[in-house]
């Protein structure tokens, strides 16, 4: 991290410096290279917004990529894989609570296998996940104080994956208006170096027609 922002902070100084000198002195290359940076920050700004969007593709709907998770736990191991991502990085379980898991065939109460009545092991604290039965028998606890004194989160999964989507919203709004601000300044830095090119040449053209005049 600390190289990240060293590189960074350096960057933006580079640019902020061919810019400044490159107006104050009226240095064409300065300008070209000032365009030049400005047009690099596009690549990673471009490459940033389509995978944040990519990503917000697949929260269209949070509550129903949760529902489809949770129906198709042990069954399909990509999306096993995703509700596990969940529960385990945001501290939740199911989609509203930990009852939503009654709608597995595995964890239902009515399943004949030791998982019934539980939940996965993706809802107990992270201290834990090693005893992959944590959640056994979970949903037989009365109280969440019950359930999370056997270390089961009891929130759902809902609030925390639609609270991403916004976020992913807003990071895609930051990233359109930080676009437009560098396609500007883009533009501008090269407009500049055109017109001072042109006052250099016309200075030029009176220069030498001053000189053959004194001839």
């Amino acid at each position: 991290m600390p190289t990240l922002l060293f590189f960074t902070g350096f960057s933006l100084y580079l640019i902020v410096f061919f810019g400044c000198v490159g107006a104050l002195k009226e240095n064409t290359l300065f300008l070209a290279s000032y365009g030049i940076f400005i047009f690099c920050c596009l690549i990673p700004i471009i490459a940033a917004g389509v995978l944040a969007f990519l990503q917000r593709e697949k929260l269209v709907d949070p509550k129903a990529r949760l529902e489809d998770g949770l129906k198709s736990y042990q069954q399909d191991s990509s999306k096993q894989e995703f509700i596990d991502f969940i529960q385990t990085r945001f501290k939740c379980c199911g989609i509203e609570s930990y009852k939503d898991w009654q709608a597995n065939r595995y964890f239902s109460c009515s399943s004949p296998v030791p998982t019934a009545c539980g939940v996965p092991f993706s809802c107990c604290k992270k201290s834990i996940q090693g005893n992959r039965q944590c959640g056994y028998d979970a949903g037989k606890l009365k109280t969440d104080a019950d359930r999370l004194e056997n270390g089961v989160y009891s929130k759902g999964c809902v609030v925390v994956v639609g609270f991403i989507k916004d976020v992913i919203n807003l990071v895609i709004g930051v990233m359109f208006a930080g676009l437009i601000f560098i396609i500007v300044a883009m533009i501008m830095a090269f407009s500049f170096r055109a017109q001072i090119r042109e006052v250099q040449k016309n200075a030029r053209f009176q220069s030498e027609l001053g000189i053959q005049r004194g001839f």
